[in-house]
């Protein structure tokens, strides 16, 4: 049987983190937002590259940046070309 790329029990709307340091960024999302840990991908160094966040009924992917891939995260100084808030 064919695995679905999206469950039907998923949220349609997922956002997508791309961050410098992944594990920095869920240890902040565990820490302050409650988050659980459902998919934690590993890279060829053995650190997250990729994890899947459970809040609530939410999910939140969290990305390691991949520049070659125009995959990059927000500057140092804090602009980015996305934004998004928790209610």
């Amino acid at each position: 049987m064919p695995v679905k790329p999206i469950p039907d029990t998923s949220p349609r709307v997922i956002p997508m983190l791309v961050c410098r340091n992944p594990e920095v960024e869920i240890e902040f999302c565990k820490r302050v937002l409650n988050a659980e840990v459902g998919v934690r991908r590993p890279g060829p160094d053995g650190n997250t590259i990729h994890a899947a966040l459970v809040v609530g009924e939410a999910r939140i992917i969290i990305q390691a940046e991949f520049p070659q891939l125009a995959s990059v995260a927000p500057q140092p100084d804090g602009s980015s070309p996305s934004s998004f808030s928790f209610t």
